[in-house]
């Protein structure tokens, strides 16, 4: 890329905002191509803080950056400032490990590893060391948490990839909460599931708004109606709007994101 810049170390940023993620001028490329351009956003806790936009408008590249998932893509350069709790995540020095015990992620398909149901919920905890019966109690609070406990807590040493699908997402979110991050990223999370599962998703998500920040991307324009907080609207690696759910639906500020909200089409 001809004048890309080199990485930029920022030096910490002490905010008075509630947000735990914060992003100013974050740029991204991948070689020669710039995905992501000058965004500006923050997340709070309390609120379904919703990103949507078309298919390759760089929604899913800038929640990836936000746990660092897309270092080890080949030619992955970042500018400007992505911040956790007033800190750059791309500083030098930064503890990546901790970082995404902080923030966690949940992906479009459900990602279960060829363990039992109980071991998937642990998995995260392998380097503790923890009674059988903390064990134990882990796996029920968090099956508990998704609501999964009751459908399967006969079973708990069936192998993962023997729950539905919609199952296996609900115990990706449950191995998540295990590991008691601050974030939790979910990327597309219900676009593989059918209409009861989704429910099931969605309904799960305004019971963890109050006690983690959530981050939300989604391609289905009545479920960010249905269930956002606040809505950020990006196209071609820029965000258009942003700000609250009914405001952008009723009485958007640009006429791009009026017609993609109702029209699903993005004249970006």
């Amino acid at each position: 890329m001809t004048g890309k810049p080199a990485l930029k170390l920022v030096a910490p940023v002490v905010s008075g905002a509630t947000a735990l993620i914060e992003a100013e001028k974050f740029n991204v490329w991948f070689h020669d191509t710039q995905v992501l351009k000058d965004i500006a956003v923050s997340f709070d806790k309390g609120l379904i803080n919703c990103i949507v936009g078309p298919s390759g408008g760089g929604k899913s590249t800038f929640i990836r950056s936000i746990n660092r998932i897309n270092d080890g893509i080949d030619g992955f350069v970042v500018q400007g400032e992505l911040s956790f709790k007033g800190r750059n995540i791309y500083a030098a020095g930064t503890d990546v490990t901790q970082i995404r015990k902080a923030i966690g992620i949940v992906f479009q398909k459900p990602c279960v590893f060829p363990k039992s149901i109980s071991e998937n919920v642990l998995f995260g905890l392998q380097p503790l060391r923890i009674t059988k019966l903390e064990k134990l109690c882990v796996v029920e609070k968090q099956l508990k948490a998704v609501s999964l406990w009751k459908e399967v807590s006969h079973r708990l040493n069936d192998p993962a990839t023997s729950l539905s699908i919609g199952q296996q997402q609900r115990l990706c979110i449950a191995r998540t909460l295990a590991i008691n991050p601050e974030v939790i990223l979910l990327d597309e999370p219900t676009s593989a599931l059918d209409p009861v599962s989704t429910r099931a998703i969605e309904e799960l998500m305004l019971k963890l708004k109050d006690r983690y920040t959530l981050v939300f991307v989604t391609h289905n324009i009545q479920q960010a109606k249905r269930i956002a907080d606040k809505l950020i609207f990006i196209c071609e690696g820029q965000i258009i709007e942003q700000g609250d759910k009914d405001k952008l639906f009723n009485q958007p500020e640009h006429e791009r994101t009026r017609i993609y909200l109702h029209d699903e089409y993005c004249e970006c």
